[in-house]
């Protein structure tokens, strides 16, 4: 009777590992999905993410909270277009430092670094820059996951250097260094 109850421990603290695996999957996929709407410059694809209520603060002093899905796609998209504007790129990594669970809730915190690199005729070196967030996920009657808040702040790029990876949450490695080139006449 010992053997069979512990064995049956194991086999939900199992099932709920397998769960918990799942479940980080489907949150990282949605990193994924920033960063290529970040390099291809195109806001739409992030709007299935966002729940129709979401609420995202502006990383900008000058900017407030942005509130459903239009208005997020409008602040992203204007940012892209600034960026395409100057012919330049851009490339983001995530590095989540916190996953917690609630019923139909899922809150990330973690850490953000951002490379913009202009066109190559203007001669300039690509900057980075970085900030903290916290993501908050709603799981919807579709069983997908959403986001329903998304608050973010500029911090120094080292603390995303810093950040120590945890199991199964998405951690994303630096950007690989730039090679100076030689001028060229």
């Amino acid at each position: 009777m010992l053997l069979r109850s512990g064995l049956l421990i194991v086999a939900l603290l199992m099932g709920q590992h397998a769960l918990a695996a799942e479940l980080d999957q489907q949150i990282n996929q949605i990193y994924d999905r920033f960063v290529t709407a970040y390099q291809t410059l195109d806001a739409s694809p992030l709007m299935t993410q966002y729940r129709d209520d979401a609420c995202m603060m502006g990383v900008s002093e000058k900017d407030g909270f942005f509130t459903g899905k239009d208005e997020i796609e409008i602040a992203y998209q204007r940012w892209f277009d600034r960026i395409k504007a100057r012919e330049g790129a851009i490339d983001i990594r995530f590095r989540v430092i916190s996953r917690q669970t609630q019923q139909q809730r899922v809150t990330d915190a973690g850490f953000y670094l951002i490379r913009y690199s202009p066109d190559n005729e203007h001669h300039q070196a690509a900057t980075e820059f970085a900030g903290k967030f916290i993501m908050n996920f709603q799981h919807d009657q579709d069983a997908s996951w959403q986001i329903s808040i998304d608050s973010a702040s500029r911090v120094k790029a080292e603390l995303f250097h810093q950040a120590v990876a945890q199991e199964g949450l998405y951690f994303a490695a630096p950007f690989t260094i730039m090679a100076a080139t030689p001028n060229q006449p």
